[in-house]
């Protein structure tokens, strides 16, 4: 039984974020994560935002979840839903297809019943292709389940486009963190990467990840990520801390998730020594994750509580308020595929500390637009935000140097036109 699409017709006005039919559109089945709530296109903010300018390019956007948030608006996407288990037919293809050895390598798995749930979505894409005639397929994150689609690809013909963005192939065992620590997911990743038509890497560090994975190197290629650079501009730092009831401070600012994999644990530890050479510096956390109870015991354990504001979870809109405020951005990470909230930092006209792992050294411009720091290392962090909290002019410098790079080099409309050249080059 085909998968069921969620009805995508709107009546006129209702979302113009979907584009108006259009005949020659490009037509993509896009792997993604699923939407975890009505008002969001998709379960990444981020990723909304880029499927929207792509839809606004004219490319006709389809994907496939388990399930659909009760609510959701059809917006940007066709969603179809994939078969259960109890639909017999499905379930009993699902397996057949698993048992074929010729298949074996795209749906590597440890169970005859875990091979069987990987074909039943791959197998599903590709009825969703077939059905409603797709011209190509485009994994993001080497979804679902590190496969790609490859199955769907291989049995439907459309070639197979990824996007890299850091998890699927970056690893931290340290934390556990990174989907290659998997052996089976790993196997099914180096498959996937070696049949690949192209592979979009989102920094020359995952761009050398996937050549060691196995990517044909031939078929790879970076497109940086972009900045909206009209909706994150420079703007007066004293008001902006006024409109967010901050003190009149040098500001450090965190925005992201806090998980151990962004480095919360060196920022604090780092923050410590900043304050004995800054001694009214403070420092912001936007953000949410599991590790915000770690922040608030080393809050009070030092007593730092006129010195840390824990602001939550931040929306899109008010985030540039929160990055003019700033004096400086960091970025503490142990592992990063890319630097969105650098870019946004760098587009306010800030200056930003990053550590020197993944493709962080492809956002901060080292000694022009910010400063890199040793991965979990607290001190060499704390140097370099003292050496720009110390020294108002080349905070300036370097923020005024991050502001001409996005102009130049990380527009958001540059990301989104490279991305669909993409599809076209690898169409023709």
């Amino acid at each position: 039984m085909p998968a069921t699409a969620v009805n995508a017709e709107l009546s006129p006005g209702v979302d113009a974020t979907r584009p108006a039919p259009q005949s020659s559109a490009l037509k993509v089945l896009a792997t993604l994560p699923a939407s975890k709530s009505p008002d969001k296109i998709t379960g990444s903010s981020l990723l909304d935002e880029e499927l929207t300018e792509v839809s606004r390019r004219g490319v006709e956007l389809h994907t496939l979840w388990q399930d659909v948030p009760d609510g959701w608006r059809p917006r940007v996407l066709t969603v179809h839903t994939a078969p259960r288990w109890l639909n017999l037919p499905s379930t009993l293809r699902a397996f057949a297809y698993s048992s074929q050895s010729r298949f074996r390598a795209s749906l590597e798995a440890p169970t005859r019943f875990k091979r069987a749930d990987l074909a039943r979505l791959q197998l599903a894409i590709a009825d969703i292709v077939r059905r409603e005639e797709l011209q190509l397929i485009h994994s993001h994150w080497i979804r679902p389940a590190g496969t790609g689609a490859v199955l769907a690809s291989e049995l439907t013909g459309v070639p197979l486009v990824f996007t890299l963005r850091g998890a699927d192939v970056f690893c931290e065992p340290s934390i556990n963190y990174g989907q290659t620590l998997d052996p089976w997911t790993k196997k099914r990743i180096k498959h996937a990467l070696s049949v690949a038509d192209r592979i979009i890497c989102v920094s020359t560090k995952i761009q050398e990840r996937a050549h060691e994975l196995g990517a044909d190197p031939a078929k790879t290629q970076v497109i940086v990520k972009g900045v909206h650079e009209d909706r994150f501009v420079p703007g007066d730092r004293e008001e902006a801390k006024r409109r967010l009831k901050l003190a009149s401070r040098p500001t450090v600012l965190f925005v992201g998730a806090f998980g151990p994999w962004k480095g919360i644990a060196d920022l604090l530890e780092a923050f410590r020594t900043v304050r004995q050479q800054v001694p009214d510096a403070q420092i912001v956390f936007c953000g949410k994750g599991a590790m915000e109870s770690d922040i608030q015991a080393f809050v009070e354990q030092h007593d730092l509580g006129d010195d840390v504001t824990i602001a939550g979870y931040i929306g899109r809109e008010a985030l540039p308020t929160y990055f003019q405020a700033c004096d400086v951005f960091v970025l503490p990470s142990l592992t990063e595929g890319s630097g969105n909230v650098i870019l946004e930092a760098s587009a306010c006209g800030r200056p930003s500390v990053g550590t020197r792992v993944g493709g962080i050294p492809d956002y901060i411009a080292e000694g022009e637009t910010g400063l890199l720091a040793n991965k979990q290392d607290p001190v060499d962090l704390a140097d370099k935000l003292i050496a720009i909290l110390a020294d108002e002019s080349l905070g300036a410098q370097m923020g005024a140097e991050a502001r001409r790079r996005v102009e130049a080099e990380f527009r958001y409309d540059q990301m989104i036109e490279r991305t669909v050249a993409v599809y076209h080059e690898v169409l023709s």
